[in-house]
């Protein structure tokens, strides 16, 4: 332990450092607080394991407030109490392993998803609040204008290849979730969620606006669901329209496959759905 503050700190130290306190945050030991402590000033006012102690404390409320900010109407679901527990357990065995202290939830509605006593609402509702926080950051990306296709001569139309824009999340649910969360969000009188007999597809993504961007969602008819699916599943190469049109014959027969195609692009190019695939650069919208 030391009694007074070092002065010839390199940088080797200082790694050394955050590598040590990292490792006591996220695993807290006698041996790592002891390892953590060593850097640190001992006074009349607090040794130095206090003094870890309350960064510590303080370092785990912020990793609490952080999960509630992402996670506020599973929050509301369950409760201070239950929550408060929930996240104790996801921090223990999830800690924050990327810089970024907003990627401390990334894990956790796979979590919650293993958790046999949360109920199928809570599941689904920490799957959707992290899917809006994801749209939200997602990279920029050129979108695919209905400009671009007015001027694409009709022989290259098959081979045009579309690719979803990064901010576009595929969820299927049994519940009204997202009209769940849109009522607590807007301080609405507690309700029960609505389950559906059918599973219910929705998308999650950012709408381009003259002002700032805007996260919106709604449900999809099935055969929406399936082209939306394919064309998320091309990744950066994107799915080809002549590809996408045969996807859609089997479901609405050759003649008016084109036809439905043509339709949903209407659909989708207004809302900044697409992008062209040579827009997209390489990214990753979660942590490494």
């Amino acid at each position: 332990m030391s009694d007074s503050p070092s002065t010839a700190f390199t940088r080797d130290d200082l790694m050394r450092l955050q590598e040590v306190t990292g490792a006591f945050l996220s695993h807290p030991t006698h041996e790592k607080r002891d390892a953590a402590a060593q850097p640190v000033v001992s006074d009349a006012l607090a040794t130095a394991e206090e003094r870890l102690g309350i960064y510590a404390t303080a370092y785990r409320l912020r990793l609490f407030e952080v999960l509630g900010g992402d996670f506020e109407a599973v929050h509301t679901l369950i409760g201070d109490d239950d929550f408060a527990a929930l996240c104790r357990d996801y921090l223990t065995t999830h800690p924050p392993s990327h810089y970024s202290i907003r990627w401390a939830g990334q894990q956790f509605p796979a979590f919650v998803a293993q958790r046999e006593s949360v109920l199928p609402v809570v599941r689904e509702m920490a799957e959707f609040e992290w899917a809006l926080g994801l749209a939200l950051d997602a990279p920029e990306a050129h979108y695919l204008s209905v400009e671009t296709l007015q001027q694409l001569p009709p022989e290259d139309w098959p081979a045009l290849h579309l690719a979803a824009h990064p901010s576009l999340c595929r969820l299927d649910f049994h519940h009204d979730t997202p009209a769940l969360w849109k009522a607590i969000d807007n301080d609405e009188p507690p309700r029960a969620p609505v389950q559906s007999e059918t599973i219910v597809a929705w998308l999650v993504w950012r709408q381009p606006t003259e002002a700032a961007p805007e996260v919106h969602f709604r449900s999809l008819a099935p055969l929406e669901a399936l082209a939306l699916d394919a064309i998320i599943a091309a990744d950066a190469t994107g799915l080809s329209f002549a590809a996408l049109g045969e996807l859609l014959t089997p479901e609405v027969g050759p003649e008016d496959a084109p036809g439905h195609a043509i339709n949903l692009l209407i659909q989708w190019l207004p809302a900044g759905m697409l992008v062209q695939p040579a827009a997209l650069s390489t990214f990753s919208v979660q942590a490494d």
